[in-house]
């Protein structure tokens, strides 16, 4: 949540056509660059394309508990901040860890494998807030299609 807010705040200061004195986006994506290199899990694929996670739980140290992976819609939200991090770096591979977070967080809402329903109010909202930035630089990038 911090990191999205560093993504708004940068937002915020391109309409206002201020400059990031702070460094504020190079912030944003050392921690996506972190998350993709020490916290990433492969998900199964699924019939549309990769997934990927990170761990429920993550541990400094490698312990064992970081290899369970974390499987719900708040994964949608990791999509918009990878997304942001493909924005401000120009690196191809954020946009692709994105896609394969958004495809993770919306096909399996719940947990891996579940029915696909929407019946909780948390859930609905994450899937209603989060999300968009993603399919905006997703759809900026010219992407042919997005099956989740």
């Amino acid at each position: 949540m911090h990191a999205l807010a560093l993504g708004r705040y940068l937002e915020a200061l391109d309409a206002a056509n201020l400059p990031d004195t702070h460094d504020a986006a190079g912030s944003l994506v050392g921690y996506a660059g972190f998350l993709g290199t020490h916290a990433w899990l492969n998900l199964s694929p699924i019939d549309t394309g990769v997934r990927g996670t990170y761990p429920y739980h993550w541990w400094m140290g490698g312990r064992a508990e970081n290899d369970v992976a974390l499987v719900c819609n708040w994964l949608v939200a990791g999509a918009d901040l990878m997304s942001y991090a493909h924005r401000f770096s120009g690196e191809a591979d954020y946009l692709e860890r994105a896609e394969a977070l958004f495809r993770a967080g919306t096909r399996d809402p719940w947990f891996e494998g579940d029915a696909n329903t929407y019946s909780a109010t948390k859930e609905m909202a994450n899937c209603v807030f989060f999300g968009h930035v993603f399919l905006n630089e997703w759809a900026a990038q010219g992407s042919a299609s997005l099956n989740h």
